[in-house]
């Protein structure tokens, strides 16, 4: 299930659908890797050590500074490098325009007037909770 903006894709209906393209100015293909557990395959070439949650995904630039990350991670070999940029072509051709359904809000760009509105979030639950972030550190040992 996709949670956008509170809601689930269920609860927006067709109507809604079309209210969350976003238009994007810059896309880019990256390296991603998750912590996950590597295993040793054997080949015809011998032993070769993999890593399942190792690929290649997108991340898309709006304006303001706003990035996305899609949701699929393509494999890290040669098809899954080609699957991504043709997506990326594809997203070019549709003039920048993503689907927010299938991409996940990421960090914005350092600097940005989005950056800037997260660190003001940032910087206001800092003031009505100076600990959250000693409370967070504490939480993990």
């Amino acid at each position: 299930m996709i949670i956008i903006k509170g809601k689930t894709t269920k609860q927006l209906g067709d109507k809604k659908m079309k209210d969350y393209f976003v238009e994007v100015i810059n896309l880019r293909i990256c390296q991603h890797e998750q912590a996950g557990d590597c295993y040793e395959a054997i080949t015809e070439d011998g032993p070769v050590i993999c890593n399942p949650d190792r690929g290649f995904c997108i991340i898309a630039e709006e304006k303001n500074g706003a990035r996305w990350i899609h949701r699929h991670l393509f494999e890290d070999n040669d098809i899954g490098s080609a699957k991504a940029d043709h997506l990326v072509k594809r997203i070019e051709d549709a003039k920048g325009k993503i689907n927010a359904i299938h991409w996940g809000s990421y960090y914005p760009a350092y600097g940005s007037s989005a950056w800037a509105e997260e660190e003001e979030k940032e910087w206001e639950l800092d003031q009505t909770d100076p600990d959250r972030h000693q409370n967070i550190y504490q939480s993990h040992y």
